[in-house]
This record gives structure tokens, C-alpha cells and sequence, in this order.
């Protein structure tokens, strides 16, 4: 398995961080508060040391906003108040900063997508062969385990594992398979049920 970053870590992150700020830093805007700006230069290097550490390339954009940021903390032409220019400033750089990071994690988003589905495709194959006890098994988390460990040297299913394992890393797989077999479980469960 290749060294691949926490995607879905990442991904979390980012989204989290991003939404919850960029609502703050608006609220700050309307209010004429000018700690936006303070907040949005924090936002800034935090997302750029995020995307720098797992090699998305957009942290150089990142770093330019945070520069200009910078620079509009003095406003060029001494008629325009300092405090108004500085809130235009950010209330400027809020979309463009949405857009990179929408762009940046596209690639990510269509990367665990393609991967959710071989995995989604995998464990409908796979599950109903029984590759693993549910009985044997000590919990989700062993059974999860156990499931991708059978699957990886299992003839039929190797090419598909290797293809998930050369996409995401171990914990990322791990995180998707065990949603993939909660659902199916729930299936089988409620079939089963319905034949009694």
C-alpha cells in the first residue's frame, strides 16, 4: 500500500474548519467588526499548513490571499477609513477563497467517491460469501478487519483491493468498508428476518 494522506480526514477538516469560519467571518463583516480580519489571516494559515503538510498544491494560493490579506491591513489612499477598507478587503477575498479550496479538493472528493464505490461493489460481491464469521469475529472493528485481510488474498476480490489500496490509505478503507458493512448487514439482517 502506497503512502497516501488521511483523505478523508483532510477532507473533514477543511469542510469543517471552512464552514464554520467563513459563517463567523461574515457575521464579524456585517457587524463592522474588525477581529474578520484577524480571524480570516488565523483561517488562512491554519488551511495552508493543512493543504502544505499532505502536498495539495493550492497552499501557495492560500499563501497569497494570506499576503494580501496583509497588505490591506494599511489602506493605501487616507481617505478611504482603514477600518471599512480592511472589512472590503476580506468581505473581497471570502469568495476567492471558497472557490480555491472548492478546486483543490475536487480531485479528493472524486478520489474517495471512485474509491466508496469500488469498495460499496467489493463488499456486495464479497459479503455474501461468508469470507468471514460474524460469530468468529470479536465486534465491527475485527470483523472490518478480518474482511479486508480475507478480501486482499482472496482470488476473485485481489485486483479490486489493490486498486482501493493504491487510491486511499489503510485508514481511510478501513473507515468506508466498515459503513459499506454496516449497510449490507442491516440487508442481510432484515432479509433474513423477512423469510422467517
Amino acid at each position: 500500500m502506497k503512502n497516501t494522506p488521511p483523505f478523508l480526514q483532510i477532507l473533514t477538516r477543511i469542510h469543517t474548519t471552512t464552514s464554520v469560519t467563513i459563517e463567523k467571518i461574515k457575521l464579524l463583516i456585517e457587524n463592522e467588526d474588525l477581529s474578520a480580519s484577524d480571524d480570516l489571516y488565523k483561517f488562512l494559515n491554519e488551511i495552508e499548513d493543512t493543504l502544505r503538510r499532505n502536498n495539495i498544491a493550492a497552499y501557495n494560493e492560500i499563501a497569497l490571499y494570506r499576503t494580501k490579506l496583509l497588505a490591506s491591513r494599511t489602506a493605501l489612499d487616507r481617505r478611504v477609513p482603514q477600518k471599512k477598507f480592511q472589512l472590503e478587503s476580506v468581505s473581497l477575498l471570502l469568495p476567492n477563497i471558497t472557490q480555491t479550496l472548492d478546486e483543490a479538493l475536487k480531485p479528493i472528493k472524486d478520489n474517495i467517491a471512485k474509491a466508496r464505490g469500488n469498495i460499496k461493489n467489493l463488499v456486495a460481491s464479497a459479503y455474501p460469501l461468508n469470507l468471514v464469521s460474524e460469530h468468529e469475529s470479536r465486534g465491527l472493528n475485527d470483523l472490518v478487519i478480518q474482511f479486508w485481510s480475507k478480501v486482499r488474498i482472496h482470488e476473485e476480490f485481489k485486483m479490486q483491493a489493490k486498486e482501493i489500496s493504491n487510491a486511499l490509505n489503510q485508514r481511510d478503507v478501513l473507515i468506508l468498508l466498515t459503513e459499506e458493512l454496516i449497510k449490507i448487514r442491516k440487508v442481510h439482517k432484515t432479509n433474513l428476518e423477512g423469510k422467517k
